[in-house]
């Protein structure tokens, strides 16, 4: 029996795809705070919300955005407005995102987003709006990760761009659409593309311009492609086999370098770009892997997560800065992520979490960009939301619990207007202070800490979220 062979045989049994969802939706759940003690009248905050809180439309994106004008002075000349979620899978977070990139690109001259998705699979995606390839059907499985392919809010996204740029004359500038994440989902069992996606996707532009290269590299990846199209089969390969795998992945991001020019001359500029990155983003997603503890199962837990996830949270914050790189000085960029990687404080899981806390990819951004980064806190207060990359017969719908009587939500709930958004600076100094104390930000199904202030500048509260799976 070849290695190969011993790799597939002893892979860790499959388990199920609806126990990993779960296990994503709860893992924030817990009991004990980790909130700092405060006293504050809930009259103060009701008072400030009644006075500056801008009473939110639920258009979609064929209709007007007007109530969207106080976002103008709030921006400012950010060059990055990051918008985040506090859920996944709901419908009215990725609603507001899309209208306030609509309005930002209309008013202020924005022109890319940035969503967490895979940044290899997304420049299917950026090909498909910039008009590089025309396809109606286009393939959004294969463009977008994470499963967040099935969510009808980013196809109506990557819609309207692709027709907004035919609006366009033939020589403007157009918009430009990118993932941020890592490639291939390597942390999501029914995503359409594997984590083998970035390594195969820079062979491909390498047989374009260097086959022969392209030959020697096949050879010393051939091995490992079938254990990366498996989420958790990395588990089986050796010290010496990783060594190498990480080896082979470090010569091709070399290689790449060392003939840029070469290359770009066989292609185009653009195309070299992704194809380079692809090749980055392998070595991204190798990093990832070797937290994997070697002839680890997944019966054995997922301790090790803890140290991915921080790698992830850097691994966005290198590909927002090689985004910047291909858009140029004057550009301006949306980004979009949950909460917990938008966050430029460290957070905390209200159940223990770790002594320091994490390292979230806000963090590196604020203190990369200074005001140029502008951020976005989603607050939810109820509502349903479906996994959407289940098959429909098989699908998932959970009921986010109410908030807790001390989370940020359940303060925001006291204005009466349903869906809002607002400038956390114009906070009176009772409430800044309070809201610069860490304090529990609750997401349906359990809370994590973090201060929210300096975290965010403006925050949008949803009274009610719903499903947004495509039909």
């Amino acid at each position: 029996m070849n290695r190969l062979d011993q790799i597939t045989k002893h892979r860790p049994k499959h388990f199920s795809f609806s126990a990993v969802i779960l296990a994503s939706l709860l893992i924030l759940v817990g009991t004990d705070s980790n909130a700092q003690e405060q006293h504050i009248q809930k009259s103060d905050i009701s008072a400030w919300l009644n006075q500056y809180a801008v009473e939110l439309s639920q258009n979609d994106l064929s209709g007007n955005t007007d109530d969207l004008y106080p976002l103008i002075e709030m921006v400012g000349n950010a060059r990055i407005v990051a918008i985040s979620e506090s859920i996944h899978a709901a419908k009215e977070p990725m609603l507001f995102r899309n209208r306030v990139f609509k309005f930002l690109v209309e008013e202020l001259g924005f022109d890319a987003i940035a969503i967490e998705s895979g940044v290899v699979e997304s420049q299917l995606v950026d090909n498909y709006v910039t008009g590089s390839v025309g396809d109606p059907d286009f393939p959004f499985e294969s463009g977008i990760s994470n499963g967040f392919d099935q969510f009808q809010q980013n196809q109506e996204l990557i819609y309207w761009m692709g027709q907004y740029n035919k609006s366009l004359p033939t020589d403007s500038n157009k918009l430009r659409f990118f993932g941020i994440d890592m490639s291939g989902s390597p942390y999501h069992s029914l995503a359409a593309r594997n984590p083998d996606t970035a390594i195969r996707t820079a062979l491909e532009f390498l047989e374009k311009v260097d086959s022969e290269s392209a030959v020697k590299f096949s050879a010393r990846f051939e091995p490992y492609l079938p254990v990366l199209a498996e989420i958790f089969a990395y588990g089986s390969l050796t010290y010496d086999e990783r060594n190498e795998l990480t080896a082979s992945i470090a010569e091709l991001v070399s290689l790449f370098q060392r003939r840029r020019f070469q290359y770009i001359s066989a292609s185009n500029r653009n195309d070299y770009e992704w194809g380079a990155h692809a090749a980055v983003a392998a070595s991204q997603a190798d990093a990832w892997f070797r937290e994997i503890p070697i002839e680890w199962e997944s019966s054995d837990g997922f301790e090790w997560n803890i140290e991915a996830q921080e790698m992830r949270d850097r691994i966005m914050f290198d590909n927002l800065e090689w985004i910047l790189d291909q858009l140029g000085d004057n550009s301006r960029l949306v980004v979009f992520a949950s909460v917990a990687h938008i966050t430029s404080s460290p957070w905390y899981l209200t159940s223990g979490g770790t002594d320091d806390g994490a390292a979230p990819f806000g963090r590196y951004a604020r203190d990369k960009y200074g005001d140029d980064w502008i951020s976005i806190l989603s607050l939810a207060q109820s509502g349903v939301i479906d996994i959407c990359a289940m098959p429909s017969e098989e699908r998932l719908s959970r009921e986010l619990a109410p908030p807790p009587e001390e989370a940020v939500e359940a303060m925001f709930a006291l204005e009466e207007k349903p869906n809002y958004f607002v400038d956390l600076r114009t906070a009176p100094s009772a409430v800044t202070s309070w809201l610069h104390l860490e304090q529990d930000h609750w997401n349906g199904f359990g809370s994590y800490a973090f201060a929210t202030i300096p975290s965010f500048d403006v925050a949008y509260f949803l009274n009610t979220v719903s499903p947004d799976c495509v039909q």
